[in-house]
């Protein structure tokens, strides 16, 4: 797909719910699965297209925490278990931002070694299952789309992003002291060679949309203006067995 315009509000209305509800279940029976969550909406459409927006109520941005992964994991394990799901768009409900990385309280609270790599496995195992989901995953990007926000949407199959100058892509994790530990030191030089991910890793310095494009982070690269008007197609090509 060529550098075409696109709008953030493409998934804007993808507030339904899906899956069991209590009636289902007879007196007895296991609980049913959760249907609604506090960070995330999930909705299939007629298309069989997942749709998943993260906005975290009461916060500027979008960041992960303890509870946030928790409900991302139990709608990821929602969809593989579903097979009427051809495609899930990831998106995010905060203008300008995407995901701005970890819960940043949840790491300063990390006093002992044990902590740190249990930390990281949860975040490696949760973004797996990303990864392993049997269909296009597609991350749109607008906005700032740092640290953990990056490893996330590199673990998607598919990232769209826009050209707006508030969309960076980022690993800003050596100003902080440490390296990216949920799988970003992997999945980066997959996709844009070595060169390139250690100057991403060493100096935290983010790209720019169409810098991501141009260097392979992401698969496409749009103007905003125009996003729900191109979403479309490129979920459509993604589908392709080209895509």
């Amino acid at each position: 797909m060529t550098e075409n315009a696109m709008s953030r509000d493409a998934l804007g209305d993808a507030a339904g719910r899906s899956g069991a509800t209590t009636s289902d279940f007879g007196p007895g029976e296991a609980e049913p699965p959760r249907t609604s969550w506090t960070a995330f909406t999930f909705a299939v459409d007629e298309h069989g297209i997942a749709r998943v927006v993260f906005d975290l109520p009461g916060e500027k941005v979008n960041k992960f925490s303890t509870t946030v992964m928790i409900e991302l994991g139990e709608i990821l394990d929602a969809m593989r278990l579903r097979s009427d799901i051809k495609a899930m768009v990831f998106t995010s409900g905060k203008p300008d931002v995407f995901i701005a990385g970890v819960d940043i309280k949840e790491l300063q609270a990390i006093t002992i070694r044990a902590d740190a790599y249990s930390k990281a496995r949860v975040g490696q195992q949760l973004f797996q299952k990303a990864a392993d989901l049997p269909f296009p995953t597609i991350a749109v990007i607008d906005g700032a789309c740092l640290g953990g926000g990056l490893e996330f949407a590199m673990a998607c199959s598919h990232r769209l992003v826009t050209d707006d100058p508030k969309t960076s892509l980022g690993l800003p994790e050596v100003t902080l002291g440490i390296i990216p530990g949920w799988g970003g030191t992997q999945r980066l030089p997959r996709l844009v060679g070595v060169q390139n991910a250690l100057d991403m890793i060493l100096t935290g310095k983010p790209v720019n949309g169409p810098k991501a494009f141009k260097i392979g982070l992401a698969d496409a690269c749009v103007a905003r203006a125009f996003l729900d008007v191109e979403l479309p197609k490129f979920v459509a090509i993604c589908l392709t067995p080209e895509g």
